[in-house]
């Protein structure tokens, strides 16, 4: 973690607004002044503001950080702006204040408050605002509890004076707060009992090295000459099994080779035997297809059978109907010679009256 600014409002010995700029500072500074000028205040306002509690003996006076200068009226607060890897951070925090009631007597409790902010595009976006998630979110950032970091990167004021005040098992028992030291009574005792079975496996290799010397007896030229020819025959019969298990692989891949083939077989004559199998429905298919075809061709001939029926019907409903008017006609024609007859007779008989009439 890297600081970069720390402001203070109305926090300890310091009234109204006072800001600490780390970013202008060099990698190494000494924050320096005399006796209650406010130097540790800087560190309290710092680890406030990270964890919303005091470091040391003073965890729990959350209520005493705010300055004693102001009225119930006055904002109290303290703003940090740190740095961890790339990102950056700022975190703000209001402690908690018992104020006298605006309305009545007495006093009310004023909770605190924390909102977390991430630095992106050049803006403070709000990233926690609820004093349980800024504190968690400020562990994983920073990768330490609140004690954590008193211990390893904030040393204590309060912690270090009482060490130098107190005898020798009360400074290790500080010195126990401050610093973790379970860690190296653990280290300790897995140094000695590995240190343990280093020296028993030591006294083991001895005492085999011991009957191993025993068993070679007064000649052990001659011992180790018989386990030279005996090395020599296990290589011998190794590359003889070597060659045997190069001449049993060959002889798999053979047979693997041979039963993949077998099987492209089985498969072809599947393949053959479906291929088969469907021209005979083929086969079928067109003869039904044939059978299918000449029916249409009939359907055809026939249809125009009938179309041809229907037009005989229909030309011979027409030739009834002009016999029938024929023979209306021929029946009137026979009338009218008739009346015609008729009245040829009625003209001769006036023209005979005419004359009779004339003679007369």
């Amino acid at each position: 973690m890297k600081p970069i600014k720390l402001e203070l409002t109305n926090i300890g010995p310091y009234v109204g607004t006072v800001s600490v700029d780390f970013s202008v500072l060099g990698d190494a500074f000494l924050v320096c002044g005399p006796t209650g000028s406010g130097k540790t205040m800087l560190f309290d306002a710092m680890t406030y503001a990270l964890y919303g509690k005091m470091p040391g003996t003073r965890k729990n006076l959350q209520y005493a950080i705010v300055s004693d200068f102001v009225t119930d009226a006055d904002e109290a607060g303290v703003s940090f702006e740190f740095g961890v890897g790339a990102g950056r951070w700022l975190v703000t925090r209001k402690p908690p204040r018992t104020v006298t009631k605006k309305r009545g007597t007495g006093t009310t409790d004023r909770p605190a408050e924390a909102v977390l902010y991430e630095r992106k595009g050049g803006a403070w976006l709000p990233y926690r605002d609820r004093i349980g998630d800024v504190d968690e979110s400020i562990e994983e950032i920073l990768g330490l509890s609140a004690d954590e970091f008193t211990k390893i990167v904030l040393l204590p004021q309060g912690e270090f004076q009482r060490f130098l005040e107190m005898g020798t098992k009360e400074r290790a028992d500080i010195l126990e707060k401050i610093f973790p030291v379970e860690m190296h009574g653990a280290v300790t005792e897995l140094s000695v009992r590995l240190a343990a079975d280093v020296k028993s496996e030591a006294k083991t290799l001895d005492a085999l090295i011991d009957e191993r010397r025993a068993g070679l007896g007064d000649n052990p030229q001659a011992q180790l000459a018989e386990l030279e020819e005996a090395v020599a025959r296990a290589r011998l019969e190794e590359a003889a099994a070597s060659g045997t298990l190069e001449a049993a692989g060959l002889e798999a891949e053979r047979a693997r080779a041979a039963e993949t083939a077998w099987a492209e077989l089985d498969e072809a004559r599947s393949r053959l035997e479906t291929l088969l199998a469907g021209q005979v429905e083929i086969a079928s298919l067109k003869s039904r297809l044939d059978r299918a075809e000449a029916a249409d061709g009939i359907r055809v001939e026939l249809a125009a059978e009938e179309r041809t029926l229907a037009l005989l019907a229909v030309e011979t409903g027409a030739l009834e109907e002009t016999r029938r008017e024929a023979a209306v006609i021929d029946s009137r024609e026979a009338v009218i010679r008739e009346s015609g007859e008729n009245v040829a007779e009625l003209a001769g008989r006036i023209i005979e009256l005419d004359r009779s009439e004339g003679d007369l």
